[in-house]
C-alpha cells in the first residue's frame, strides 16, 4: 500500500508532527502512526479530511491502493464462495442420504430433523446467491472463472449471457434428480436393513 508513505510525505511537507496531524484529523497520534506504517487504513471520512488538508483529490491520495484493495476483495469473495460451496455440497449429500429414511421412520415428525439438517444448506445457498448477484455471475463458466480469480473475455461473456435462462432450469432438474436418486437408494437400503 502506498497511502502510508503518501501521508508521511505530505505531513512532512507541511512541517507537521504526527501529534499535530492527529489533532487536525480528530484522531489519536497512534492512529496516524498506524496509517503511516500501513498497519491500518483511514475510513472514508478521514480520507476526505486528509485530502482537504493535503489539498489533493482523494482519488490521487489512494490511486495505487485501489487495485490492491480490489484484489483483496476478490480473494475474500473467492474464499467465501468456496467455503459456502463446501457447506452446500456436504449438506446436500447429508440431506439426500437421510431425508427418505427420516420420513420413513419418523413419518411427519421427520420434518424436524430434516429442517435442522437442511437449514445450513439454504443459508449457504443464499450467501452464494448474494455474491453471484453482486458480481453478476450466473453461468458455470462465469462462476468457475470467478472462483479461479479470472474474468471471461467479452465474446465468451456474451455467449454465457444468452445461455443464462436455461442454466437455472437445468440446475434445478439436475439437483432434483440427484437428490431423488440418492433418497431412493438410501430409502431402499433403510427398508432392507432396518425394517
Amino acid at each position: 500500500m502506498e497511502l502510508g508513505k503518501r501521508i508521511k510525505e505530505k505531513r512532512k511537507a507541511l512541517n507537521l508532527k504526527q501529534e499535530e496531524l492527529a489533532l487536525r484529523m480528530f484522531v489519536s497520534e497512534e492512529k496516524i502512526e498506524k496509517w503511516e506504517n500501513d498497519e491500518a487504513y483511514p475510513d472514508a471520512q478521514s480520507l476526505a479530511l486528509l485530502s482537504k488538508l493535503f489539498d489533493i483529490p482523494t482519488e490521487q491520495l489512494v490511486k495505487d491502493d485501489v487495485e490492491v484493495m480490489k484484489a483483496v476483495i476478490n480473494v475474500k469473495e473467492h474464499k467465501e464462495v468456496v467455503f459456502y460451496g463446501r457447506i452446500m455440497l456436504a449438506g446436500m449429500v447429508v440431506v439426500a442420504v437421510v431425508a427418505a429414511p427420516l420420513f420413513l421412520w419418523l413419518g411427519f415428525l421427520g420434518i424436524i430433523p430434516f429442517v435442522i439438517v437442511y437449514s445450513p444448506v439454504m443459508l449457504a445457498a443464499m450467501k452464494i446467491e448474494k455474491i453471484k448477484t453482486d458480481r453478476e455471475l450466473s453461468t458455470y463458466k462465469e462462476i468457475v472463472a470467478f472462483c479461479n480469480g479470472e474474468c471471461l473475455d467479452e465474446e465468451t461473456r456474451k455467449k454465457e449471457l444468452r445461455r443464462r435462462p436455461f442454466h437455472k432450469v437445468m440446475m434445478l432438474v439436475a439437483v432434483s434428480f440427484a437428490v431423488a436418486a440418492v433418497s431412493y437408494f438410501s430409502c431402499t437400503i433403510a427398508n432392507r436393513f432396518f425394517i
